[in-house]
């Protein structure tokens, strides 16, 4: 294990108030494992309490204020809604929501010159409303879930992801379930 994947594993530990060893650590090679590990190790009390469903009311109802008609599925695309390079949108939503926007895209000079050095990846495009919601939910994992009451396996998901990219500093858009932490992440 190296550097990066040494912190992130003790960042794990101290939200979740929980050691893993290293050997299980070293078993951990991707995101659903760390959180199917972990999920054995937490005691969450089981109880239906749908963040998913509480962060996707909010955001259907700041794009509704917005005069936006929220004609999209939970499968389709969430940029199908609201385009990606819609800046200003995706602020209002920011401040109507007080959650933090994951944030897919650089603007200004730097943005745009990264952005012709590195173009976005297509996946951008693909993202469905449901996974958007997941990734909010990540981004905003420390103001929406009680770290110390966890109440489903989904919480602990969201905070498994929300800590993975903050510690690692990837974009929210890069972290899957099945992402590997040396090969799609870059962790040594």
């Amino acid at each position: 294990m190296g550097l990066d994947s040494v912190e992130l594993v003790m960042e794990w530990e101290k939200y979740f108030q929980i050691e893993i060893p290293d050997k299980d650590a070293a078993n951990m090679s991707t995101v659903e494992d760390a959180v199917e590990y972990i999920s054995s190790q937490v005691r969450y009390s089981k109880q239906h309490t749908d963040i998913k469903e509480k962060i996707l009311i909010e955001f259907r109802n700041a794009v509704v204020k917005l005069g936006i008609s929220f004609s999209i599925t939970p499968l389709d695309s969430v940029f199908q809604l609201i385009p990606l390079k819609d800046v200003e949108t995706w602020k209002a939503i920011s401040l109507e929501t007080k959650l933090d926007m994951p944030e897919p895209i650089l603007t200004g000079f730097f943005g745009n010159l990264i952005e012709r050095i590195f173009p976005q990846k297509d996946h951008l495009g693909l993202t469905t409303l449901e996974r958007f919601i997941d990734l909010l939910a990540a981004v905003n994992y420390e103001k929406i879930i009680d770290r110390n009451q966890i109440q489903n396996k989904y919480e602990i998901m969201v905070a498994v992801v929300g800590i993975t990219i903050e510690k690692i500093g990837v974009s929210p858009f890069e972290v899957y379930l099945n992402s590997s932490f040396t090969k799609d992440l870059g962790i040594d």
